[in-house]
């Protein structure tokens, strides 16, 4: 019998929660799918874990790449699957057993419907409950809400798959909001909403994508925005064909489409690389001047953890350091003095891959 749904699962050295995202699946109370797994390059024994899932239940399919990105790796999936409604899974998370069935029900009911997310539940890395998260539903109010920030949940996702492939799937230029990307995509031509229901354990931690990846992700969430707007307009959308996401450092579309967002992250790279690059106290400090203050208070955690970055690594007394304390203690002076206490804690990486 041909599946009626495709489950589709990247997996990148997620060893340790693998087969609960695996299991999850194979539980689930709808029995018409096919799980694709694709292993993006794993250097530990996910792709083992993997294997053992498909020897032992036919409907779990797995495919080995090079290392190549989540892109790379979701338009992959997307072109294996073979059902016409496809459901994304994060191999770190656990979907609720009534899941697929809730979520297919509503294609079934609703035939102009592209997306639908669910709410989740938070976990932290050793399975307990952190909380529920408010869910947007309708899909005039998820289009709306869309604009300001992204309301559906990636991994909670069903969607169906020819319109997605259509209209180009997901694109490399917008490096960790690829999924933001695509929902507005989604937004100018399709129906797409939530279901007000928990469909998924979402696990946090430390490796996750959205813990390490903060600052690339703000900066590709702005171009989807700003891309976004001229496509409304009739515009054309620079970003389209585009096979890597725009340098912070040399491409012109990030000074032509959003700029003072730009100017923020390029200050902020600085600050986190203040060791290994010529540092430019003056310049430094002329930025700062210039930043856009809700950009900063929007990004307020990068911020502070960009400044105490540079003051632990000049003297304390010289003229930018005493500066920056001021400006920290002014903002959060409980964060600063855990910063700088704590030193050894990882910081965001702009281009982590």
């Amino acid at each position: 019998m041909e599946p009626k749904v495709s489950v589709l699962l990247p997996v990148h050295n997620a060893e340790a929660y693998v087969s609960e995202a695996v299991e999850s699946i194979l539980r689930q109370s709808f029995d018409c799918f096919e799980l694709i797994c694709i292993d993006d390059g794993s250097t530990d024994q996910s792709y083992e874990l993997l294997q053992h899932y498909s020897a032992q239940d036919s409907r779990v399919r797995v495919f080995r790449n090079e290392h190549a990105g989540l892109v790379a790796a979701l338009n992959e999936g997307l072109r294996l699957c073979r059902a016409p409604l496809v459901a994304r899974m994060d191999a770190d998370d656990i979907a609720t057993p009534e899941r697929l069935a809730r979520q297919h029900r509503r294609f079934e009911l609703d035939p102009g419907l592209w997306v639908l997310g669910t709410a989740e539940e938070r976990i932290d890395e050793a399975g307990r409950p952190r909380g529920r998260p408010p869910v947007i539903t309708g899909c005039d109010a998820v289009a709306r809400a869309l604009r300001e920030k992204c309301v559906i949940r990636h991994p909670t996702v069903m969607m169906r798959r020819e319109p997605i492939l259509a209209i180009g799937g997901y694109r490399a230029a917008y490096k960790h909001a690829e999924d933001y990307d695509l929902w507005l995509r989604v937004s100018e031509r399709g129906k797409i909403d939530n279901l007000d229901f928990i469909g998924l354990q979402y696990r946090m931690h430390a490796a996750g994508i959205s813990q390490r990846c903060c600052p690339r992700q703000r900066l590709s969430t702005a171009l989807a925005q700003a891309t976004h707007e001229l496509r409304r307009q009739g515009l054309p959308d620079p970003t389209d064909g585009m096979g890597a996401e725009p340098d912070l450092w040399t491409h012109s579309i990030l000074d032509e489409l959003v700029p003072e967002h730009a100017e923020f992250f390029r200050m902020l790279a600085i600050g986190f690389g203040a060791l290994e690059i010529e540092f430019d106290a003056a310049r430094f400090e002329h930025w700062i001047r210039k930043q856009n203050s809700t950009l900063i208070k929007q990004n307020s955690s990068l911020f502070l953890t960009s400044l105490a970055q540079i003051i632990k690594r000049r003297s304390l007394v010289d003229r930018l350091s005493l500066k920056l304390i001021f400006i920290s203690l002014r903002m959060n002076p409980g964060r600063l003095v855990r910063l700088l206490l704590f030193s050894g804690r990882r910081t965001p990486n702009l281009d982590w891959d």
